[in-house]
């Protein structure tokens, strides 16, 4: 067993597709790269679900944001990711913290009250990104600002 992960920093890449709808909108949506199911699979595992489908102008052109030491491609904007509801219409991915269902061994998935996924019990112990009054991101700690950026650095 780790005591440490061996690296602080790691990537989840998504591959994504493009494509025209019947309507002749572009679209976009995770394929993954095992043979373009590993999206499909990973969503039906984790949200019984398909991925969902984007616009293509959500995810390109790309954003590049800094990670560690190296600028990684972002999304385009922001809208489909604050916008997508993860379990059925009831919250938004970004208004708690931690899993909405984990896997209890005797009886499969169950949901995670909500009060056990309120992000302030987490504020001691995880760094969170704030937007303060006058525009800037926060990356605080607690009360401790850890790094601190203008939001205009993320405008396309």
């Amino acid at each position: 067993l780790r005591s440490k992960p061996l690296v602080s920093h790691y990537f989840d890449f998504w591959f994504f597709e493009s494509y025209a709808d019947g309507a002749g909108t572009k679209k976009a949506k995770c394929v993954g790269r095992d043979n373009k199911t590993g999206c499909r699979d990973w969503f039906k595992t984790f949200w019984a679900k398909n991925p969902p489908v984007y616009d293509y102008s959500d995810w390109f052109p790309p954003r590049y944001q800094v990670f560690g030491t190296h600028r990684v491609p972002i999304s385009s904007t922001n809208k489909h990711i604050e916008t997508w509801v993860f379990d059925e219409g009831k919250d938004f991915w970004n208004t708690t913290c931690g899993p909405w269902r984990r896997w209890y061994d005797k009886g499969g998935w169950i949901i995670t009250p909500k009060n056990e996924r309120v992000c302030s019990n987490f504020y001691d112990k995880n760094p969170f990104v704030f937007l303060t009054d006058n525009g800037t991101e926060q990356l605080r700690q607690n009360s401790t600002v850890l790094h601190e950026i203008e939001r205009a650095l993320y405008k396309k």
